[in-house]
């Protein structure tokens, strides 16, 4: 391979170049790169884990890990540069090397994030109430659980002082493309309604039976290189 042609690990991907990788299995979500291993016990997760962590110590490259007695959860991100870079992306397939050595198959329709956003004139004025209600740290215009076990809050500009002019708080639940309208569909029988489509497949914005809102949201179709 010539100089040219090496990858810059430095480099973050476009969300369209992460689509365009041989990944099967992994899903771009809102935090990064992720992937859920069915195992279906706890001494081949156990195994799978020790696989995985050999791996990224030989990588020099870390994931975050979540282990149940069903299921590996991965999540892969380079924290240096705030994105997903070909670091992440030959660790993933390496992963999947390692997941297809021990019989253990990936699950990308059980792949979701929830983010939790909120709608407000001035979000400088109350991140800190939520940071030290959350516990969180703030990053940039976004709020983030330290620990990784919580959502992302985010705030949502708009144009009011009126507290009741709309629903403050709506979820962002960040899935695989693959399985996106699947879940419209299901929300949708479940007695929700779509009330804006017309950034699909970014994301759709539904409502249940009381004018709630929550949007499914997707990594295509979406400018630059960040979620």
């Amino acid at each position: 391979m010539t100089e040219s042609s090496t990858p810059d690990p430095q480099r973050t991907l476009s969300n369209d170049e992460i689509a365009q990788q041989d990944l099967p299995g992994w899903a771009r979500l809102a935090g990064g790169l992720f992937a859920r291993f069915e195992t279906g016990d706890f001494q081949t997760g156990l195994e799978l884990v020790s696989a995985f962590g050999a791996a990224a110590e030989e990588a020099g490259h870390h994931p975050d890990l979540v282990l149940t007695y069903p299921a590996l959860e991965v999540k892969l991100v380079s924290h240096d540069v705030g994105g997903i870079t070909s670091r992440d992306i030959q660790l993933a397939q390496a992963f999947n090397g390692l997941a297809k050595v021990h019989s253990v198959s990936a699950a990308p329709a059980a792949l979701a994030e929830v983010e939790l956003a909120l709608d407000t004139p001035d979000h400088e004025k109350i991140a800190p109430f939520w940071a030290a209600v959350l516990d969180y740290e703030q990053d940039g215009d976004e709020l983030v659980d330290p620990s990784g076990r919580g959502p992302t809050m985010w705030f949502q500009k708009r144009d009011s002082e009126d507290a009741e002019a709309s629903q403050r708080f709506h979820l962002d639940v960040w899935v695989s493309p693959d399985v996106a309208q699947d879940r419209i569909s299901a929300a949708t029988a479940a007695g929700g309604t779509v009330v804006d489509e017309s950034q699909a497949p970014s994301f759709v914005v539904l409502a249940d039976a009381d004018g709630n809102k929550a949007c499914i949201c997707t990594s295509l179709d979406r400018a630059g290189t960040g979620s």
